[in-house]
């Protein structure tokens, strides 16, 4: 029996960090290997290290056969159940697989729906030569194609949660999980499998956030990147991480101010709002009548939300600030109609800025 080796199921497999490599290498000389080989028709499912020290040292081993599996899926789906119950491995190999597991399960989904059909898509496709869809016909099988693809995700997000209970984590880690595990094929494809090796084995401390954001990135980049030692690839990360977090201030601080403009351009409080900045402390201040009520201050410009969700409790802090000194003044409170304050009359302004 030859025994085969297909790449798709080699990769899969957690790589062994080299002294638990040079250890395995010691036993299986010492005592010889007393764990069987397992193969699918005749293709390696386990045991690639074990077989490739066997091989390099003419030890003899033995095979057991599982050939129950009905597609690569299924097997696949089984080394990782395999891996999973039977290694102590790092957080980045066990939120591989895990991705790995759920792409698995959705594209086993889509085959369900979609069969296994590999014809473009094409709308003239089934009609005799020469005939071609009306308008109206192309706008009902679009409609039944997007039909189509909403029921597919919601049985996609059925499988997330099932899978995420065996997993026992929640269905917004699995989804990242997913995407690290898509990321990392993505740079094994593209840089090659030492890489993958490193990062899974925490050989090269790259966090999953980053691996996501280099997979992004054009395929040269990504080679730029990821050559050389270790100590240099995560010089060149660092220097592309300060890079992108500058330009994220930038395009985040001219955000702010273009939003300044806005609200400015509407609000009718007598006053203005105003940026200051030194180094990355930006500090949101309100300026009425020669002076200024320091509203909020955030470190670095990338959380825009944030500070537009602090508006309504910025205009809350300027209305309090500005009728506190109204009240200092008690010929001009007595000028206001009967029945009316000059709180009143700036929550009136609060509401029509928050409806606007």
């Amino acid at each position: 029996m030859t025994i085969k080796i297909d790449p798709e199921f080699r990769d899969i497999i957690p790589p062994l960090t080299k002294s638990e490599f040079d250890q395995l290498e010691k036993n299986l000389i010492a005592e010889g290997c007393r764990e069987k080989i397992i193969t699918w028709n005749d293709w390696l499912i386990d045991g690639h290290n074990r077989y490739d020290i066997c091989t390099t040292h003419s030890l003899p081993y033995e095979i057991t056969e599982m050939n129950g599996f009905a597609d690569k899926s299924e097997v696949i789906g089984w080394m990782i159940s395999n891996q999973i119950g039977k290694r102590n491995l790092t957080d980045e190999m066990v939120s591989y697989f895990r991705g790995v597991k759920l792409k698995l399960e959705k594209e086993k989904n889509r085959k369900e729906f979609l069969g296994d059909s590999t014809t473009e898509n094409d709308d003239n496709a089934e009609l005799p030569e020469g005939e071609e869809l009306s308008k109206s016909q192309i706008a009902a099988k679009k409609r039944d194609e997007k039909a189509l693809m909403s029921t597919i995700r919601e049985h996609e997000d059925k499988i997330a949660g099932e899978v995420a209970k065996m997993y026992r984590v929640e269905p917004s880690t699995l989804k990242k999980d997913e995407q690290f595990a898509s990321a990392m094929d993505t740079l094994r494809k593209n840089v090659g499998r030492e890489v993958q090796d490193k990062i899974l084995t925490r050989e090269l401390k790259i966090n999953a956030g980053e691996v996501v954001s280099i997979s992004k990135m054009e395929i040269g980049k990504q080679q730029e990147l990821m050559q050389g030692a270790d100590e240099e690839i995560l010089a060149r990360l660092n220097e592309v991480k300060n890079e992108r977090k500058q330009l994220n201030q930038k395009n985040s601080l001219l955000k702010l101010e273009q939003k300044l403009v806005e609200l400015n351009g509407k609000n009718k409080l007598g006053g203005k709002f105003a940026l200051d900045s030194e180094d990355d402390q930006v500090y949101f201040l309100w300026e009425t009548e020669g002076r200024e009520v320091l509203v909020g201050d955030f470190k670095g410009t990338g959380k825009i939300d944030t500070w537009l969700e602090g508006f309504t409790a910025a205009l809350t802090l300027i209305n309090r600030s500005d009728a506190s000194a109204s009240s200092e003044d008690d010929d001009e409170e007595s000028e206001l109609p009967e029945n009316e304050t000059f709180d009143d009359e700036i929550d009136d302004e609060i509401e029509d800025e928050i409806e606007d």
